[in-house]
């Protein structure tokens, strides 16, 4: 009769389904981590452009704001010389 084999171990064949089996999975995550990291480094770069834009938005307003006080200004001082005029005698001006 055949001896009784003594099976305490995997077949060379089962290692290799498991190995086969692990590296898939592995490509899997990389993949996975790759687009993560892909898409983080799109988010960042969207914060960055938008602080971009925000600053530019100030400075703009900052800007115009300048510019509409220095014509405020400008009225301002126009209508008091032109009322000036008025308030002196003929000979004065």
């Amino acid at each position: 009769m055949l001896k009784a084999r003594n099976k305490k171990g995997f077949t060379l064949a089962e290692t290799l389904i498991v190995v086969a089996i692990i590296a898939v999975l592995a490509a899997i995550a990389f993949i996975g981590i790759i687009t993560h990291m892909r898409s983080m480094t799109k988010l960042e770069y969207d914060k960055y452009a938008k602080e971009i834009f925000i600053a530019a938005q100030n400075h703009l307003s900052m800007a115009a704001a300048h510019i509409l006080a220095k014509r405020t200004r400008m009225r301002t001082a126009s209508t008091i010389w032109s009322s000036a005029k008025t308030a002196l005698p003929k000979a004065a001006c």
